[in-house]
C-alpha cells in the first residue's frame, strides 16, 4: 500500500503545496482531497505548515516504532518558514526520541497509519474524534519529537502544567538546543543589609546573564531593598517578576531555582507557579539541625518536615560544598543522584566594594573584627576568650569589633553578656556595631588587625576569602566546609582552646612575614572559586535537570503542593462561611434563635406566615402592636 501526504485546509496554498512536493520521497504523492486518498498510510499536512529535508521518513519511523500506534505528530514550531530548515536540524540533533505518548493527534502535521484507519474508520469527523475512536479500540498516539514543522502557534514548543514528564523532557531538549532555558531565580530574600547567601544570589543571576544563554526572570517582591534592586538593575538581560502578580496563568519558566533553602509552605507553591522542574541551593543544615533557631519546638518540627519535603520535591538539589552534601546524606534527605555540588564563587564582580565609610563608634584601626550574626553557632563568645587571651599572654593592644544582626532566636547574646561580665576589664576594649553596611564593612576590612571567624558550621564560608581580598588575615578553625575550601595549615584557631589558638595566632597580627604568607595563601586558595565557574557548573545542571527523567519524589511532592493548595482554598472557604454564620447569629440574638433556631419555639408554618405578614408593612405594624399587647397580658396562673 502506498503512503499519501494530503494537504489539507487549504489545497490552492501553492507555497505549503511547493514545499511539500520540494521535500517529499519519489514514491510518496500529494493530494489535495482527503475523501480520493488511495489505500495506505496517510500525513495530513495543514495548509501553512512547512516541512524541512528528512521530515517524512522520520516521521514515518515514530509511527512505526510500536504497532499498537495509531499516530505520529510531529513538533509544531512558532517560526518562519525560511528558519524551519535550519531549526528542523538543530531539533533532530537534540531530540531524546522518547517517542512520548499523546492524548491524541495534535499539531499540523500528523502521520496516520492503515491499521489506525482500518480498525477506527476515517479520520473524517475530525483529529479528536478519530484519536478516541482509536485509544477505545487500544491504539496509542505518540509524538514524533525529533520532527520540527512550522507552522504552529506561538509557545507551541513552551513549558506546559501538568504535561507528562516524557513530554516534558522531549519539549525542554528542544527548546533548549534552539532558543535556550528560561529559568526563574527567586530573589525575594534580597531585604536589608547584604548577607553571603543574597551576595551568592546576584553573584550567580550576573554570571548566568553574562553566559548568554538563558531567558532569567527574578522574583521579587515589595520588601527588596534599594541596593539589591540597584544591583538587579546593572545585569542585562533580566526581567523582574513580581510576587504579587504571580498565579495560574503566570508563564512557566523551563526551571524555577531557589537559591537558597526554603522557609515556608508558599515557597514550594511558588515553585509549582513559576517553574516546570525545581532546583534548589541547600547552603546548610544548620538551621535543620539546630532546634534554638526555629523559637519552639513545634516550629522546628515543622521547618525540619518542610525541608523534608523540599529537598525531596526537588528535581536537583546544589549544595555549595562535599560536607554540605554530605550532611544532608546523613538523613537521607535527597537521594545521591540528585545532589550535585557548586562551589560559591569568591571573585564579586556584581556586588563590587565600596569606598569604605567608617561606622559610627568604630574604634581606632588595629582592632579585630568578628563579622556575621550573632548565631550561636557563629561563635563570638570564642572570639571574646581569644581577645582574652591575646591581651593578657601576647600584649596585643587593639579591641575586638562585633559586627552582624542580631537574631531573635538562637543568639549567643547571653554566652557573651556572662562573658563580660566575668571579664569587666575588656568592656573598654569591645564594641558591638550590630549590623554594618557594605561601605562600611569594607572600612573595617580595611582597618583590621585580623578578621576572627571562630564559625562552627559552614556550608562553604566566604569571610576567609574576602578578608584575603582586602589584604587582612582570617584567623579560623578546621570545621565542616572550611577544611574542604581552605588549606589545613591556613586554620590557625584550635578548636576551641583560647589560649593555644592566641598562641599560634599572635604572629600574623603584625606586619611581617607570617601574615603576608596567611593572606598569600588564602588569595592563591581563592583562585578556583569563581563565578563564571560556578555559572558554568550551574548552567550543566540546568541542561541535566530539563531532560532528566522525573523523580518519583519529586512528582509526588508536586502533587502535595497542589493537594495542600486546594485544602488552603476549601479552608478559606470554610472560614467565610463561618464569618458569615457568625454574623447571621449574631444578628439574629439569643432570643430569636429561641423562636426559629433548631428546636425553636416558632412551628415552620407560623414562621412562614409572619414572613408573609413582614413583608407587607403596614399589616406587619398592627400585627406587632397586637403581639405587644398580648405579651402584657398576664400569664394564667401567674401572681
Amino acid at each position: 500500500m502506498r503512503t499519501v501526504v494530503c494537504l489539507v485546509g487549504g489545497g490552492n496554498d501553492e507555497t505549503a503545496a511547493a514545499n511539500l512536493r520540494a521535500h517529499l520521497p519519489r514514491d510518496v504523492d500529494l493530494v489535495f482531497d482527503l475523501t480520493q486518498v488511495p489505500p495506505g498510510d496517510v500525513v495530513l499536512v495543514e495548509a501553512g505548515c512547512a516541512v524541512a529535508p528528512g521530515w517524512f521518513e522520520l516521521l514515518r519511523d515514530a509511527a512505526y516504532s510500536d504497532s499498537i500506534i495509531a499516530t505520529a505528530s510531529a513538533l509544531a514550531d512558532h517560526c518562519p518558514e525560511a528558519a524551519v530548515a535550519e531549526r528542523a536540524r538543530i531539533a533532530a540533533g537534540a531530540s531524546l526520541r522518547l517517542r512520548p505518548r499523546l492524548l491524541g493527534a495534535t499539531g499540523p502535521c500528523v502521520y496516520v497509519r492503515r491499521t489506525a484507519i482500518e480498525l477506527a474508520g476515517a479520520p473524517q469527523g475530525g483529529m479528536d474524534d478519530f484519536s478516541r475512536r482509536c485509544a477505545a479500540a487500544g491504539l496509542s498516539h505518540v509524538l514524533a519529537d525529533d520532527v520540527l514543522v512550522g507552522g504552529g502557534p506561538p509557545g507551541a514548543l513552551g513549558p506546559r502544567r501538568g504535561a507528562p514528564a516524557t513530554l516534558m523532557r522531549s519539549l525542554a531538549a528542544v527548546r533548549s538546543a534552539l532558543d535556550g532555558l528560561s529559568v526563574t531565580i527567586d530573589c525575594r530574600h534580597l531585604t536589608g543589609t547584604l548577607t553571603g547567601i543574597q551576595v551568592h544570589t546576584l553573584e550567580l543571576m550576573a554570571a548566568l546573564a553574562r553566559r548568554g544563554r538563558f531567558r532569567i526572570r527574578a522574583l521579587t517582591s515589595p520588601l527588596v531593598s534599594d541596593e539589591a534592586r540597584e544591583i538587579l538593575a546593572a545585569v542585562d538581560g533580566v526581567e523582574e517578576l513580581d510576587y504579587d502578580a504571580l498565579g495560574p496563568d503566570t508563564p512557566l519558566s523551563d526551571i524555577f531555582h531557589r537559591p537558597y533553602q526554603v522557609t515556608n509552605e508558599d515557597d514550594l507553591r511558588v515553585s509549582h507557579l513559576t517553574g516546570e522542574r525545581f532546583v534548589v541551593t541547600q547552603h546548610d543544615l544548620i538551621g535543620y539541625r539546630n532546634p534554638a533557631y526555629s523559637g519552639s519546638d513545634e516550629g522546628w518540627h515543622a521547618y525540619r518536615e518542610l525541608t523534608r519535603r523540599a529537598l525531596a520535591g526537588a528535581d536537583r538539589v546544589a549544595f555549595v560544598s562535599r560536607h554540605a552534601a554530605a550532611d544532608a546524606l546523613a538523613d537521607d534527605l535527597v537521594d545521591a543522584d540528585a545532589i550535585r555540588v557548586v562551589p560559591n564563587g569568591v571573585d564579586h564582580a556584581a556586588v563590587t566594594p565600596p569606598e569604605g565609610v567608617r561606622p559610627p563608634a568604630a574604634p581606632e584601626p588595629g582592632f579585630l573584627i568578628c563579622l556575621g550574626t550573632n548565631f550561636r553557632h557563629k561563635n563570638r563568645p570564642f572570639a571574646l576568650a581569644l581577645l582574652a587571651e591575646l591581651r593578657s599572654r601576647h600584649g596585643f593592644g587593639g579591641g575586638l569589633v562585633l559586627a552582624g544582626p542580631h537574631m531573635e532566636h538562637g543568639s549567643s547574646a547571653d554566652e557573651e553578656a556572662a562573658f563580660m561580665a566575668a571579664h569587666p576589664h575588656l568592656l573598654d576594649h569591645v564594641t558591638d556595631l550590630g549590623a554594618v553596611s557594605e561601605a562600611e564593612k569594607a572600612w573595617l576590612y580595611a582597618n583590621a588587625a585580623a578578621v576572627v571567624y571562630p564559625s562552627v558550621y559552614e556550608g562553604f564560608g566566604l569571610i576567609p576569602f574576602e578578608a584575603a581580598a582586602a589584604g587582612v588575615p582570617c584567623l579560623f578553625a578546621p570545621q565542616a566546609a572550611l577544611s574542604e575550601v581552605l588549606p589545613p595549615d591556613t586554620a590557625l584557631l584550635v578548636p576551641w582552646d583560647a589560649a593555644a589558638s592566641a598562641d599560634r595566632c599572635a604572629d600574623v597580627l603584625r606586619e611581617g612575614r607570617p601574615r603576608r604568607r596567611l593572606v598569600k595563601q588564602l588569595r592563591t586558595a581563592a583562585e578556583p572559586f569563581t563565578w563564571d565557574a560556578a555559572a558554568e557548573a550551574v548552567q550543566a545542571l540546568y541542561d541535566e535537570t530539563v531532560v532528566a527523567p522525573r523523580r518519583e519524589a519529586g512528582a509526588f511532592a508536586r502533587e502535595a503542593i497542589g493537594l495542600r493548595e486546594e485544602r488552603n482554598r476549601f479552608k478559606w472557604e470554610l472560614d467565610a462561611l463561618q464569618a458569615q454564620h457568625d454574623a447571621l447569629i449574631e444578628a439574629i440574638g439569643e432570643d430569636g434563635l429561641r423562636l426559629v433556631g433548631h428546636g425553636g419555639l416558632l412551628p415552620n408554618e407560623v414562621r412562614a406566615s409572619l414572613r408573609a405578614v413582614a413583608l407587607r408593612p403596614r399589616l406587619a405594624q398592627r400585627l406587632y402592636a397586637l403581639i405587644g399587647l398580648l405579651s402584657r397580658l398576664p400569664r394564667r396562673g401567674a401572681g
